[in-house]
């Protein structure tokens, strides 16, 4: 059993704490008034949780995997960890190629570009060099564009 669980940040505009962490094997539970539950897993999960001063919660399970083998069938592209420190691994489900790799900001600011350099379908990168936040990875295969949604914390 595995459970760990970390503060990322508390939005004192709007009253709400977000948690983060991983669990496997055994549930994990989410108290608040709706005592939501997240299921256990066959590999790692990751999670975002949302807990509101007025005892609302809610969470968004990620997946996260302990090798290569558990990966989502049903995606063809997984960056993670997510959230991140800015260290992250890109790979692709369907061993397709990658080809291209590029991160923006919510506005659309190109901040980081690998194209053509890639030729392989899993690539790890450093992008500690980002500010806390939200941002899109475009990841370009031979026959697809993928866009994840990615999100650092410090």
């Amino acid at each position: 059993m595995v459970q760990t669980i970390n503060i990322l940040c508390y939005d004192a505009l709007n009253s709400v704490y977000y948690l983060g962490g991983t669990y496997n094997s055994n549930n994990l539970v989410l108290t608040g008034i709706l005592g939501q539950t997240l299921p256990p897993s066959v590999g790692y999960d990751a999670f975002i949780a949302r807990f509101q001063d007025n005892g609302g919660a809610d969470y968004k399970s990620l997946q996260f995997f302990k090798d290569s083998l558990s990966k989502a069938e049903n995606s063809s592209i997984i960056v993670y960890p997510n959230p991140s420190n800015g260290n992250i691994k890109i790979a692709s489900i369907k061993n397709e190629q990658i080809t291209g790799i590029s991160i923006s900001d919510l506005l659309g600011r190109q901040i980081y570009s690998k194209i053509d350099e890639v030729s392989n379908d899993e690539v790890e990168i450093n992008l500690s060099f980002l500010q806390q936040g939200n941002y899109f990875v475009t990841v370009s295969t031979l026959n697809n564009k993928y866009i994840e949604k990615l999100v650092i914390v410090k």
